[in-house]
């Protein structure tokens, strides 16, 4: 199980047993968070640093899973477009 999985779980686990004003915002503040983080800082500065080799790891893997999971990088046409966008605002902050 990945981190960003065992975050969520446990984030989840904590909002459904201390019923609190402050955790259902907390879960949907890092489901918002993580893979933003992912999308906008991390990934840039992978591709930056490490290029085409990069790019190959990206198309067979997932970023939300371990590659031993057996899970592919399965994007749907919605995230696709939201990460076209994160690369173009990275552009142009640049």
């Amino acid at each position: 199980m990945s981190t960003w999985a065992r975050a969520a779980t446990t984030t989840t686990g904590l909002a459904l047993v201390l019923p609190h004003p402050v955790s259902l915002p907390a879960l949907a503040a890092l489901i918002v968070a993580v893979p933003l983080q992912v999308r906008v800082v991390e990934e840039p500065h992978l591709t930056a640093v490490h290029g085409d080799a990069y790019a190959a790891y990206t198309a067979r893997a997932s970023p939300f899973s371990p590659p031993s999971a057996g899970h592919g990088l399965m994007l749907t046409r919605r995230s696709r477009r939201r990460d076209q966008i994160a690369k173009s605002l990275l552009r142009t902050q640049m």
